[in-house]
């Protein structure tokens, strides 16, 4: 999608890849984009308030709102 930066669709993905799993995902974070689960859950807050999320993927955006 073009609206979407490559690192809003990875941070998309990657929300995805965790739906209904806890276990290590703050490590995961740290790894995959290299700052804190604070920074992140900021990040996708402030990113599923646009529009364009909703079209790449509706069912998550939703669950997330």
């Amino acid at each position: 999608m073009a609206e979407l930066s490559e690192q809003e669709i990875a941070l998309l993905n990657f929300e995805r890849k965790w739906v209904g799993r806890d276990s290590a995902k703050e490590q995961a974070i740290r790894v995959e984009f290299g700052f804190s689960p604070a920074r992140y859950y900021q990040k996708l807050s402030q990113l599923i308030q646009q529009p364009a999320p909703l079209r790449y993927d509706p069912m998550m955006v939703n669950r997330l709102l």
